[in-house]
Formats: structure tokens, C-alpha cells, sequence
């Protein structure tokens, strides 16, 4: 396919100088020079079934506006952080009451709780209940392993790819706390399945909106602590680009997963899909500009963010050097469970992705390379026996008598699969979200910057 971007190279410019928020009729700013492509990531296995072989000029405009992005941030709520890093527990505080009682409850609100609010509690222009809620449901129906295909895909996004494995490495919080970070994001996912996800006061819409404040509150403390040079060269830290690549993602490859395994979903299908995450991405903080409104466009995006996703990183590195010794330090009975399981997760990757990226998601633990060829083949085999399997069972079941009754019990209230795994763990997730509220300021100390996340 088509995926050359038609404007401005910006590997000559310097990275101040490319750090603002696009505005219609400028020009692009083109893609930031780390973003060449990259070989390994086979995203597009999933997604190549609706990208199309060449582009039209729209899609192209949104692909190349897609890109410019990656040099931007939050417009909205960047400025809303930095109130919150000027101002203390007193900023939060204030975001807080008016996320629980709306911004008429504060007399002369700051203007940039006045802007991100206006459009947080006003739906935009294209969103259609019905259809969001038929995406929910579609999208809740998905197998289990078209689910855990898309969580392991998005963990090969964190830990190897470029952007997110460099940023994620200098918060330090999977390293200091890598349990309630990984509990943290599926009690998202949790909330983001249930319907009254669009109503503006309801817990999962607040919570939404306070995890995009800790992107922002990261975003703007790497823009301090790595500086211009390296904003030159990468773009943004956790861009607006990379947050609707992720909503894409989330959205398109469970369901593309079990239509690539013979569980046919129709485009109609996958559009509304589609619309339900471009809300929720909307919620999270996607520039509305680059939003996707049907599945192909979507796929359009999140096919270049795969292949120019970049790494292994030094953070993979690192990651990888950080699980092994966990494992390695475990009891006994503990550690045999757990090599086992890291084996098959490797393999999973190799299967849903590639071997390429497989062997980088491992650069930082050696001994699981040791005899590659003879057990990641063999663990390999078996992951597509399990996913055939889990898939061919989904489609018999969609064959039998009131299919949609079950659709519709399926996804009630929320995704039950979360649920099960939430609850088992809720002893960890009275966090408020709250990790990030010195980030900015320890960015102006490199040595803390990595412990300022868990107080």
C-alpha cells in the first residue's frame, strides 16, 4: 500500500522550533526522523485485510496529518498538568470537583479547565449512541483470543517499540511496581467495556479522564528532562498520534484476529467497532483531527504506526534484564511456573508478530534464546492450535440459535472476562490515579525522575 507521507521532512529542523499544537492550514510537519521502517512487525497480518492497496487523496491527507502528529501532545489537557504541577493538590483538587460536579460548580474556573472541559462535556458532532453502544457490544464479542492477541500486540508496543518502551523505562513504574501497573491498565480496559462509559459523570468517563492527565503530566515531564535535541529527532513523548494508534489497535485486532481465523466480521461491523474506540480515544485525549470514523481509515494509521514502530529500544534492554532477574529470584516452585509461562509468551509473540520481534522482546534476557529453533517452533504450534481452537468454538457458537440474545448478555454490563480479573485483584486498584502528580517537577532532577512515580 501507499503509505508515503506527501510534505515536509522535518530532519533538519530543530526540535523547539517543530513543538506546537497544528492548526488547519499549516503546512505538515512530516514524520520525525527515528520513524523509518521497520522490519519485523507483522501488525498488518491483522490489519492487511481492509488496508487498501493505494490511498485516496482524503485518506492520504488524514494519513500525512496522522504523522505530522507525532510531534504534538495534548492540546488541551498539556495545559491542564502544568496548571496542576503550578498550583499542587489544590490544581487537583479543582479538576476533581468539576469532573464530580461539572466546571458551573467553580466561580471563574482557570481557561484551560474552562477549554478542556468544553469539549469533554459536550458529545462531538459524529457520535451516535446506537451505534457506539452496537461497537461496544461487537467489540465485547470478540474471542478471548482475539483479546489476548491485542493485549500482547499492545505489550510488544510498550516494552520493544521505540516511543512507548523509552517512556514507560524512564517513569519507572513497571520496574517499581510492575503488579499495579499492569492492574491499573486492564481495570481501564474494565471500565471501557461498560455502557455508561458516555455518560460524562459516570466513574469510567472520570476515570479516563484523570489516566489522560497522567500521560500528560509524563509527556510534559520527558519534554523537560530529554530536551530539544531529542524531540528533534523523536517527536513528542507519548504523542496524540501514538494515543489514536493505540485506540486503533485496541479496537481493530480483536475483531480482525478472529476474522483472519475465519470468524468473518463485515466492514459495517467493524466500522461501529471503530467509532466506539474513536470515542473513547476522543475521551482519552486523541486530537480530534486525526480521529478515524471507519474501520479502514483506522486501519489506514494504526498499518504505519506498526511498521515504523521502531526498537528494540535501551529500555527493552532493560525490561528484559528487570523480568529475568525477578523470575531468577523467585522460590523454586514459583520459578519453574514462571519460566514456563515466559516461554509461552515469547512464543505468542512470535506468533502474532514475528519471530524478529519475539528475539527483541527477549534482547535483554539471553538465556530465553538458548536453543530458539528447537522450543519456540514446538510453543509456537501449540498457541495456534489453542487460538484455531478458542476461534472454531466462538464460530460454532455463532451458528446455533439466538446468537444475538447471547451477543447482547455477553456485554450487559461489562466485559465479564475483566471483571473476573479485576475483582481477583481489587485490593490493588485504589490508586486514584494520582502517580503522576510530581512527574513534571522531578523531571528537573534526572536522578529522581525515576521514583516519582510510586510515593
Amino acid at each position: 500500500m501507499t503509505t508515503g507521507i506527501s510534505n515536509t521532512d522535518a530532519s533538519t529542523s530543530v526540535g523547539a522550533e517543530l513543538d506546537y499544537v497544528y492548526r488547519p492550514g499549516m503546512s505538515y510537519r512530516g514524520a520525525p526522523p527515528r520513524m523509518s521502517l521497520t522490519v519485523g512487525w507483522q501488525e498488518d497480518r491483522f490489519l492487511g485485510s481492509i488496508v487498501p492497496d493505494r490511498l485516496t487523496a482524503e485518506q492520504q491527507d488524514l494519513l500525512d496529518r496522522f504523522v505530522d502528529h507525532y510531534w504534538q501532545g495534548d492540546a488541551l489537557m498539556d495545559p491542564v498538568a502544568e496548571y496542576i504541577r503550578d498550583h499542587g493538590a489544590d490544581g487537583r483538587r479543582l479538576l476533581d470537583q468539576i469532573l464530580d460536579q461539572g466546571i458551573a460548580s467553580v466561580d471563574d474556573a482557570p481557561q484551560v479547565l474552562v477549554d478542556l472541559f468544553a469539549g469533554l462535556d459536550v458529545k462531538p458532532e459524529w457520535f451516535d449512541p446506537e451505534d457506539w453502544e452496537r461497537g461496544r457490544r461487537l467489540w465485547i464479542d470478540s474471542s478471548a483470543a482475539g483479546i489476548a492477541g491485542m493485549f500482547l500486540m499492545d505489550s510488544l508496543g510498550t516494552f520493544v517499540a521505540d516511543e512507548v518502551s523509552m517512556a514507560t523505562w524512564a517513569t519507572g513504574r513497571f520496574q517499581n511496581s510492575f503488579t499495579l501497573r499492569n492492574v491499573e491498565t486492564l481495570q481501564w480496559f474494565y471500565e471501557a467495556t461498560k455502557p455508561e462509559f458516555i455518560d460524562r459523570f459516570s466513574e469510567p468517563f472520570k476515570a479516563t479522564v484523570r489516566v489522560r492527565l497522567m500521560h500528560a503530566q509524563v509527556r510534559l515531564g520527558l519534554r523537560r528532562l530529554w530536551g530539544d535535541e531529542h524531540f528533534a529527532h523523536h517527536g513528542n513523548p507519548i504523542s496524540t498520534a501514538q494515543t489514536m494508534g493505540a485506540g486503533v489497535s485496541f479496537g481493530l485486532i480483536p475483531p480482525l484476529i478472529d476474522h483472519q481465523h475465519g470468524r468473518v466480521r463485515t466492514i459495517s461491523e467493524l466500522d461501529s467497532v471503530m467509532r466506539y474506540w474513536s470515542y473513547i480515544s476522543y475521551v482519552f485525549g486523541a486530537a480530534p483531527d486525526i480521529i478515524p470514523m471507519t474501520a479502514i481509515d483506522g486501519a489506514i494509521i494504526a498499518d504505519y504506526m506498526g511498521r515504523h514502530a521502531g526498537g528494540p529500544s535501551y529500555a527493552t534492554v532493560g525490561f528484559g534484564n528487570v523480568a529475568d532477574e525477578a523470575i531468577e529470584n523467585m522460590p523454586f516452585q514459583s520459578r519453574v511456573p514462571a519460566k514456563i509461562y515466559a516461554r509461552y509468551g515469547i512464543a505468542a509473540a512470535a506468533y502474532f508478530a514475528s519471530d524478529k520481534v519475539a528475539q527483541d522482546l527477549v534482547s535483554g534476557a539471553p538465556r530465553y534464546r538458548k536453543l530458539w529453533k528447537l522450543w519456540v517452533p514446538l510453543m509456537r504450534a501449540q498457541i495456534k492450535l489453542v487460538v484455531h481452537t478458542n476461534i472454531a468454538y466462538r464460530r460454532l457458537l455463532d451458528a446455533l440459535p439466538d446468537a444475538q440474545r447471547r451477543l447482547a448478555n455477553r456485554a450487559r454490563h461489562y466485559d465479564k472476562r475483566y471483571h473476573y480479573v479485576v475483582q481477583k485483584q481489587k485490593k490493588s486498584l485504589h490508586t486514584g490515579y494520582t502517580h503522576h502528580d510530581t512527574t513534571i517537577a522531578a523531571a528537573s532532577d534526572p536522578a529522581s525522575f525515576g521514583r516519582c512515580p510510586v510515593r
